[in-house]
């Protein structure tokens, strides 16, 4: 059983759209937590004040992961990985970026 190129192309640029798709939904939902984020505390000073935000949303996703299968809660998973993807966001921009201006 062979494929065309070409039905093999059309079906590589289908699974590339989903993916976009997909990255366009999480990104969506990862935008206004950041916002959220931004606006309740100030930019974060170092790299453990950072680590520790990441490390409390990765256990509190953790803990929700762990839990038997029948009472595992995927909108709890989702907000926790939401979190977690605006904050690895906020500590890339407060910390990071080269051309980021330090606030003293």
């Amino acid at each position: 059983m062979s494929i065309s190129f070409e039905r093999f192309e059309e079906q590589i640029h289908e699974m590339i759209d989903s993916r976009i798709t997909n990255i366009g939904k999480a990104i969506r939902l990862i935008i206004p937590e950041y916002n959220q984020i931004i606006c309740k505390s100030p930019p974060l000073q170092n790299t453990y004040e950072g680590w520790a935000m990441l490390e409390q949303g990765m256990e509190e996703l953790w803990d929700e992961i762990k839990k038997d299968k029948k009472v595992q809660s995927p909108e709890q998973m989702r907000r926790e990985a939401i979190f977690i993807s605006a904050t690895a966001m906020r500590f890339m921009i407060d910390l990071c970026l080269e051309d980021k201006q330090k606030i003293e």
